[in-house]
């Protein structure tokens, strides 16, 4: 996942096409993989939230704006640029995706 200046970056989500399901909506969740040292006491830092709907059949990109606490982490240490997206939501399986976040240059 590629990030901003400013923290902001983004996921392409798709929504398989089933048989009248619907649309897939829920939320996704950006943590560290690994603990990480933020403020004095290692522990996973959540990066990013966020919510989405993306229609039956279509790929939508989703918005993941990182705080500027997590940006400033992400910057500052090279483990907190190993992230876990997890999403859950109607009509899907709770789903766990590694990524790494870049840092633009």
């Amino acid at each position: 996942m590629a990030c901003n200046n400013r923290g902001v970056g983004g996921a392409r989500l798709d929504c398989p096409e089933t048989g009248g399901v619907g649309a897939c909506a829920g939320n996704v969740t950006l943590k560290t993989v690994e603990k990480v040292l933020p403020a004095g006491k290692r522990k996973k830092v959540t990066l990013a939230k966020a919510k989405f709907s993306v229609p039956a059949g279509d790929v939508k990109k989703v918005k993941l704006d990182l705080s500027k606490k997590a940006f400033k982490l992400v910057k500052q240490n090279p483990a907190a640029r190993k992230a876990i997206a997890t999403l859950k939501g109607t009509n899907l399986t709770t789903v766990r995706k590694k990524l790494k976040i870049k840092l633009p240059s």
